[in-house]
């Protein structure tokens, strides 16, 4: 009973954390139907949600979505794709591992190249992590690449806002559109947010 009790409490911010929102979501065959959906961790690989707003649970695998879209409690639409993203290895920035699962991404500003931020778990020997990457992707490319994260320092306070930006901006347009790489600083993001180097990319190579 003890043992019982002691889940329960474990369980319950879980219970009282999920939230289903109104919205649309779209398989990888174009269909698409309206649903309540309740928005996945970054760690999940289904897509739980209702067609109802109290009807039964369902679910989706992410193998099976292309994308979905809520309506958030501020009255915003929110998008999510899914999608395979590049990792930096490991003391080697200018290389990557490409993941062998998608992932959710939410959409953060749309243009000639995506925005997208997504929440990856990391589990290691202290603890679970949870990190915000932000990628970006054309519609040539095949998995969203690596733009930058946030890095804490060994207290967990964060330390670099915008970690390797000037290094990833520079090896993927430093050649193509120099200008654009130039023009993004941090003065910017901090005023207009991180969207603001799509807007960039726009005006100086978006031709």
């Amino acid at each position: 009973m003890k043992k019982t009790i002691i889940l329960m409490m474990l369980l319950m911010p879980f219970v009282l954390m999920a939230q289903y929102f109104k919205g649309i979501i779209t398989l990888n065959n174009e269909k698409t139907f309206k649903a309540y959906i309740e928005v996945p961790d970054g760690n999940k690989d289904v897509l739980k949600y209702r067609l109802t707003e109290k009807g039964d649970k369902e679910k989706l695998n992410i193998d099976e979505v292309k994308m979905f879209e809520i309506t958030n409690k501020d009255n915003e639409q929110v998008i999510y794709h899914t999608m395979y993203v590049s990792f930096p290895k490991f003391l080697k920035p200018s290389k990557f591992n490409i993941s062998d699962k998608k992932h959710w991404a939410r959409l953060l500003k749309e243009g000639k190249i995506n925005l997208y931020e997504v929440l990856i778990v990391e589990n290691n020997i202290r603890a679970i992590s949870y990190i915000y990457r932000y990628y970006i992707m054309d519609e040539a490319d095949k998995y969203a690449r690596h733009l930058f994260s946030p890095m804490p320092d060994s207290f967990g306070r964060l330390k670099y806002k915008y970690y390797n930006l000037d290094y990833y901006l520079k090896m993927y347009y430093g050649e193509k559109c120099p200008e654009f790489v130039k023009k993004v600083n941090y003065e910017d993001l901090e005023k207009y947010g991180v969207g603001r180097i799509v807007d960039l990319y726009e005006e100086y190579c978006g031709n």
